[in-house]
């Protein structure tokens, strides 16, 4: 499973966002290591879902991910929809922008 994690990207991404239009924003691949505290800019993290940790609260929708390089780590989603946790399912691929 890990090794169909992407680890480049395949062309260039692009996002409708204000700041694009603004300025042209290059994006390269991160696993969790690469990553510092805060907004990570410019970055993707790749990762596919494990499990949906299933809790008391509905907010947040959270799920233990691992990325390219077998880091396991728990994503969680704040303000999505609550059928989220039915759409992803294990061995789904995360791009996670700006992590």
């Amino acid at each position: 499973m890990i090794k169909s994690i992407p680890t480049t990207l395949p062309g260039e991404l692009r996002y409708p966002q204000v700041e694009e239009k603004k300025q042209s924003i290059v994006y390269k691949i991160a696993s969790v290591a690469d990553l510092s505290p805060g907004v990570n800019e410019g970055a993707i993290l790749t990762a596919k879902v494990v499990q949906l940790l299933e809790k008391p609260a509905d907010v947040p929708i959270s799920f233990a991910a691992v990325d390219s390089k077998g880091v396991y780590f728990v994503c969680s989603f704040y303000h999505a929809a609550k059928s989220l946790k039915d759409k992803l399912v294990f061995g789904d691929l995360l791009f996670i922008k700006n992590p």
